[in-house]
C-alpha cells in the first residue's frame, strides 16, 4: 500500500525550488485551496509544480479544494424588517431557506 504524503501549494511553498525539496523529502501530493484565489490566478503556482515535477521525475497528485458556499456582508445602515418582507442576498449568491433561520433580530 503507497503511502500518500500531501502539503499544501500556497505562499510559503510555491516555487520551483521548495516544491522540489517537498518532493525530493516524499511528498507525493499536494492541496491547492481556492477560497483566496482563483485557479486563473494560480496558474504560476500550479506551472511551478509541473516544473518542479519534471526536474525530480516524479508525478504529484494535486488535489484543487474548491470555494464552497460563504456570504460575506459589508457594514450597512440598519434594516428594518417587517414579517413577511422579501431580502433579497444579491443575484450571484445561492441563499436557502436554512439561512433564513439563522438570521436573528440585531444581526
Amino acid at each position: 500500500m503507497d503511502l500518500e504524503l500531501f502539503g499544501t501549494l500556497g505562499p510559503a511553498c510555491h516555487d520551483v525550488k521548495r516544491l522540489k525539496r517537498m518532493i525530493e523529502s516524499g511528498m507525493n501530493g499536494i492541496r491547492l485551496n481556492l477560497s483566496h484565489g482563483s485557479l486563473e490566478e494560480k496558474q504560476d503556482w500550479i506551472a511551478a509544480l509541473h516544473e518542479a515535477e519534471k526536474e525530480t521525475g516524479q508525478r504529484v497528485t494535486l488535489l484543487v479544494d474548491l470555494r464552497g458556499r460563504e456570504l460575506r456582508i459589508q457594514d450597512m445602515e440598519p434594516l428594518d424588517l417587517e414579517t413577511g418582507s422579501c431580502v433579497g442576498f444579491g443575484t450571484d449568491i445561492p441563499a436557502d431557506r436554512a439561512l433564513c433561520s439563522l438570521i436573528t433580530p440585531g444581526m
